[in-house]
């Protein structure tokens, strides 16, 4: 499936460290690990023979963040911090951060995926409220990532262009990093 992907014409092979691997059993968690190691070398052995392409380490959202739930937020921390070192051994070009509710774990992901020095991009996906689920607005949660240091900000494809578009122009009206738009491309 991952070299299908570089077929497709895709310029970064992600490398998901699914996050569910975090709550079963050591040999669950070193198959998560052996993705990483597959996303590498897909990246770096294109099958037309061509420029190898960038390998893309990847977080997304927990689904046990809880605001104010220290125990909650130090477990994430360490399965971020987990999947970030997966992702730097095996020699990521760069980071993505994906699928966050809560401005404060896409924070917490862009605080663990900076300490690399890696491109780090960070994507956000508020629910239907059109706020964060800890009552920070869309803008001023992208406005907080790029002044935190994210590369690119911008939401994902959880919602879709209609309902995302005029928050990415409010986006784009504040902010100097590049953005994710629901194409994919980066403006």
């Amino acid at each position: 499936m991952v070299a299908s992907f570089v077929t497709a014409g895709g310029a970064a092979v992600r490398a998901s460290a699914i996050i569910l691997a975090f709550h079963s059993s050591p040999p669950e968690k070193a198959e998560v690990a052996e993705n990483v190691k597959i996303a590498k070398k897909v990246a770096d052995n294109p099958i037309d023979g061509g420029e190898p392409n960038l390998m893309a380490g990847n977080v997304s959202n927990s689904n046990i963040w809880e605001k104010g739930n220290n125990k909650s937020q130090d477990e994430v921390h360490r399965m971020f911090s987990e999947m970030v070192d997966w992702a730097v051994d095996e020699g990521a070009d760069m980071l993505i951060g994906e699928t966050f509710y809560y401005a404060e774990e896409a924070y917490r992901a862009l605080e663990i995926m900076k300490k690399t020095g890696l491109p780090c991009v960070v994507t956000i996906a508020p629910m239907a409220e059109n706020i964060m689920r800890d009552g920070v607005s869309i803008v001023d949660t992208c406005k907080e990532l790029e002044q935190r240091g994210a590369d690119v900000v911008g939401m994902n494809c959880f919602r879709g262009p209609a309902t995302m578009l005029p928050y990415l122009k409010e986006i784009r009206a504040v902010s100097y990093t590049h953005l994710t738009l629901p194409t994919k491309r980066i403006v």
